[in-house]
């Protein structure tokens, strides 16, 4: 799947519930919550409820662990971090630019990017082509990767807003980007374990899809003020949003 071409790439999983929303916001708003909400096992909502701040320029969850980068070039991660990722991010010196952006998957999948746009990942290999192939060069490079239900499902979203994904895209984004087909305006995209998704567009709109029952009651009143989404094993997610606006 991507922005022109290769439909033939996706499947449309069944999506179980199909809860969508549209959310009309400026594009300043998107870019920066101050407030998290979380559901997350073993100790993870006391984790991000003692580092999680506005500073936070990046933050990621695969359910099991979760990363955190800051403004100002720091970094910290819960328990349970993919050791490849946790190696590769410690043997940085001072010197170095700092992470920037992660996303964390299933199955050992992960995506990091540092400022000096030097990356790395664990994933399909049909991923890697993607973000090093034509489509990534010519769109400018990298900006989200998302990681779906299985190791071949991805969505990577480019610079230019432009996109590509492969595998068992949930039906919900699948025919949201079917209704946008054309416009390549899209910041994020991000996919969960068990069908979830998520999609903000640099205008400042977001839609979702594919949360229990218990998400849906969980963001209740902040539907207008969601800037980012994650999801993560055993139906657990992140959910940034920003303060209510007067």
């Amino acid at each position: 799947w991507g922005a022109k071409d290769a439909h033939e790439h996706v499947h449309f999983a069944e999506e179980g519930l199909r809860k969508t929303q549209k959310v009309p916001r400026s594009p300043q708003h998107w870019r920066r919550g101050a407030k998290l909400l979380s559901s997350l096992p073993n100790g993870g909502d006391n984790f991000v409820s003692d580092e999680f701040s506005e500073d936070v320029g990046c933050i990621a969850t695969d359910g099991q662990a979760t990363v955190l980068f800051y403004s100002d070039g720091d970094w910290g991660s819960s328990g349970g971090l993919n050791k490849v990722l946790h190696d590769a991010m410690k043997r940085r010196s001072n010197k170095d630019p700092p992470p920037v952006y992660a996303s964390l998957g299933s199955d050992g999948r992960f995506y990091v990017k540092f400022g000096d746009n030097e990356a790395g990942w664990n994933g399909s290999d049909d991923m890697a082509k993607y973000l090093e192939g034509k489509a990534a060069k010519e769109s400018g490079g990298v900006q989200t990767v998302a990681f779906g239900q299985d190791r071949s499902t991805f969505f990577i979203v480019y610079q230019d807003g432009t996109f590509s994904g492969k595998g068992n895209i949930p039906s919900g984004l699948g025919l949201l980007l079917q209704k946008r087909a054309g416009m390549t305006d899209l910041e994020c995209v991000s996919l969960g374990p068990s069908g979830e998704w998520f999609v903000a567009t640099r205008e400042g709109e977001a839609w979702w899809g594919g949360v229990s029952p218990q998400f849906e009651e969980h963001v209740k009143g902040i539907e207008d003020r969601v800037s980012f989404m994650d999801f993560g094993a055993t139906r657990s997610y992140l959910v940034r949003y920003g303060a209510k606006l007067v």
